[in-house]
């Protein structure tokens, strides 16, 4: 008898009507393979592979459990523990998000991206020179595509966060968040920033914000960024994370 891998599929609705719905998903392990084999050939678009998977996506994941978590949260907590660069984009809506519980077997990085991103067709995955991104299929935010001006950091390396701060600080970006009516969801938008941080010796020519975030991802080379953008609420607001930092 072929071994099955389950999920539960769900979305929470407590906000709405004071308690959650599940509803529970089996796919038997000979139906992921041949589900991995299919999506293999769509993602030609979005993962630039050449006759074999680069060595990022042959990451080995553990065994896990994740349980009651999105499909970003989900895909963060994987590149963490795989130990790769990533960046993550969720644009939150007025809705609630759905929520899931993975049980992840033994595998490599690429089927537990495209298994976590499979239960949610709206989500989707590449790789950009040696970093994974996750984001949604509809748009990548217009705060993100921010083209900031030429910066070297070779001489003076600095931490992630202090990097990203000039970053966000920088004349473009905040005439764009005022362009664009966003604002920081909180205080401190940097979270998860190590007490000796490593130093980044970084250079950006004319990157987006986005292009800048995976820079300082693939010169850490495990570092994961976040971006959440909550578009319900009036002004727009925005946070970014980073982990492993």
């Amino acid at each position: 008898m072929s071994s099955t891998l389950f999920f539960w599929c769900g979305r929470n609705f407590g906000n709405l009507q004071g308690k959650s719905a599940e509803v529970p998903c089996f796919i038997s392990l000979a139906a992921v393979v041949l589900l991995l084999a299919h999506l293999s050939l769509g993602q030609n678009s979005s993962v630039q592979m050449a006759e074999s998977a680069p060595p990022i996506l042959e990451a080995p994941v553990a065994s896990t459990t994740l349980s009651q978590v999105t499909i970003p949260e989900a895909a963060v907590r994987i590149l963490s523990r795989a130990g790769v660069p990533g960046g993550v984009i969720t644009l939150i809506e007025c809705s609630p998000e759905a929520l899931f519980n993975f049980e992840i077997p033994e595998t490599t990085l690429a089927n537990a991206l495209t298994l976590i991103t499979g239960a949610d067709s709206t989500y989707r995955w590449n790789i950009d020179s040696g970093v994974v991104n996750i984001f949604p299929i509809k748009s990548i935010p217009e705060f993100l595509q921010t083209a900031v001006k030429p910066v070297d950091f070779r001489e003076n390396p600095e931490s992630i966060g202090a990097i990203t701060s000039f970053l966000l600080s920088r004349k473009e970006t905040t005439d764009k968040l005022i362009e664009l009516q966003l604002v920081p969801a909180m205080r401190t938008i940097i979270k998860g920033i190590n007490t000796n941080p490593k130093k980044l010796a970084v250079t950006f020519h004319h990157s987006s914000l986005l292009e800048a975030f995976n820079i300082l991802a693939a010169t850490h080379g495990q570092a994961v960024w976040e971006y959440q953008e909550f578009g319900c609420k009036k002004p727009k607001e925005y946070q970014l994370s980073w982990r492993r930092d």
